[in-house]
């Protein structure tokens, strides 16, 4: 059995016990999962559950039916194949907890009361965990974080999202990495035609203990320059970085004279990548060359042209040409030209601007 398939069975074997000592506790919301689940309990009281002999084999039937299998030996044999399978599944599919898919639906559904519900009969849904990931910001996570990408896993925000949202917090008081997930999620690039919820998102989250500084670097890495706004407004910290990726011209000019060279080389990479043309211009009136290669750690394969192409910011790339970026440096992980990542990427209006001022070669990335 690989090591994976182990983990999946002990992660399994971690829920069977959390029935058990739900049971032994008397808790009501692990009481009424029980008789919404068992055979043996449909229809019963929750005293009657209470009072009732609840083995391990019981619990292990109850953990079984929730994953959607009739039986423990069922889970188990699926469970001994590992988690791989899943990764290639839609995000809703690898929830291998029924009880949190179903309130995801309710999520996505933007049934705000039936989530509720869910929540108001079962409290543990709003703390479980899954993996939906081998690893990234989804690798351990629960409703408060599935719920906050639900923009990314379906590219539409559901109504009622915020509303949603509030329920699961207000439901039990998430520990600080699921809301540091949360809010790394709701940062992750920009919410196209949905701009407003993203920062009601990123608002509740900060509310409620997420901190923005701590979520900084994933948003102004993934081109989000509404939430390296919002980010800012709600205590963010504002470097010469920050100022440059979010377009703030204004902070730019003020932090350049204190600024060291390393630190104006990783602005232009950023303000590159989230096509803040004046942030560039800027720069570069500050002594920067357009053809430098990007700082290590800053997409340092790379050029700010290279970036500018890939990320379709037009306007960027007409200024860093007319100022003078070479159009024939390959990048060192592709061997491509910026017309080579304009071609790979379909960026046509890119491409023929890069042909109209003599860029010819295309190798493909």
């Amino acid at each position: 059995m690989s090591p994976t398939a182990s983990q999946e069975i002990r992660h399994l074997e971690s829920h069977v016990q959390e029935a058990l000592d739900g049971h032994r506790a008397g808790r009501p919301d692990a009481l009424r999962a029980i008789r919404r689940i068992h055979p043996r309990f449909k229809g019963t009281t929750l005293e009657a559950v209470k009072k009732a002999s609840f083995a391990r084999r019981d619990a292990r039937l109850v953990v079984a039916l929730e994953h959607g299998f009739p039986s423990w030996n069922a889970l188990r044999k699926e469970a001994q194949k590992g988690p791989k399978a899943r990764w290639n599944l839609p995000v809703e599919e690898r929830i291998p907890d029924a009880g949190l898919k179903r309130a995801l639906r309710r999520v996505d559904a933007g049934d705000v009361r039936g989530l509720a519900k869910l929540l108001r009969d079962e409290p543990s849904l709003a703390k479980r965990q899954v993996d939906v990931e081998p690893s990234g910001p989804l690798a351990r996570v629960g409703l408060l974080e599935l719920a906050a990408a639900s923009y990314q896993r379906q590219k539409k925000v559901p109504p009622g999202l915020v509303e949603s949202l509030t329920k699961i917090l207000n439901t039990a008081k998430p520990p600080r990495s699921s809301l540091r997930r949360a809010l790394w999620v709701a940062v992750s690039g920009p919410w196209k035609n949905h701009e407003s919820s993203q920062r009601s998102v990123i608002r509740l989250l900060i509310a409620h203990g997420a901190d923005p500084k701590k979520a900084m670097a994933r948003a102004i890495f993934q081109g989000g320059v509404v939430a390296i706004d919002e980010l800012v407004r709600n205590g963010g910290p504002v470097d010469l970085v920050v100022a440059a990726s979010a377009g703030r011209v204004t902070d730019v000019r003020r932090l350049l004279a204190a600024s060291s060279m390393l630190e104006r080389r990783r602005a232009l990479a950023l303000a590159a990548v989230n096509g803040q043309t004046a942030a560039v211009r800027t720069l570069l009136d500050s002594g920067l060359s357009p053809s430098g290669w990007n700082p290590r750690g800053f997409y340092d394969h790379s050029t700010p042209l290279h970036q500018a192409v890939w990320f379709d910011h037009p306007d960027t790339v007409r200024l860093l040409v007319e100022r003078g970026a070479d159009l024939t440096v390959r990048d060192k992980a592709h061997d491509g030209t910026p017309l080579g990542w304009a071609v790979y990427g379909k960026r046509g209006r890119i491409a023929r601007y890069l042909r109209s001022r003599g860029a010819r070669t295309t190798p493909e990335l």
